[in-house]
């Protein structure tokens, strides 16, 4: 289990893919590992296009604020990758006031 509860941290703290774990040792030369295949193999699907560039912008705002990796799994997740895929592209985001506020408002009455 990572630092912050999901599957994908590897030795000293690394991420890694999911499920992944590094056979290396530190300071070996050379070495070959089943995590550096993993990653290879994960990230193969997302080298080029629009895809890596929305994939590195999330795993930036990910990482930064310490989600944890199994959130992703979440069903509301694809959701949200959805709809900011159907909003024009000036759209700003919501402000942490609608966030703490009229969202989570609308929210509660939909409980």
């Amino acid at each position: 289990m990572g630092m912050y509860g999901g599957p994908c941290m590897g030795m000293q703290g690394g991420i890694g893919a999911p499920g992944a774990s590094s056979t290396a040792v530190e300071g070996s030369s050379g070495a070959t590992s089943s995590y550096t295949s993993n990653v290879e193999k994960t990230t193969s699907g997302m080298i080029n296009g629009a895809r890596h560039v929305m994939g590195r912008a999330t795993g930036k705002w990910w990482y930064d604020q310490a989600i944890p990796f199994n959130a992703a799994n979440n069903p509301y997740y694809p959701f949200l990758v959805a709809e900011i895929q159907k909003a024009r592209p000036r759209v700003k985001p919501p402000t942490t006031y609608e966030l703490c506020r009229a969202i989570l408002d609308a929210k509660i009455d939909d409980v």
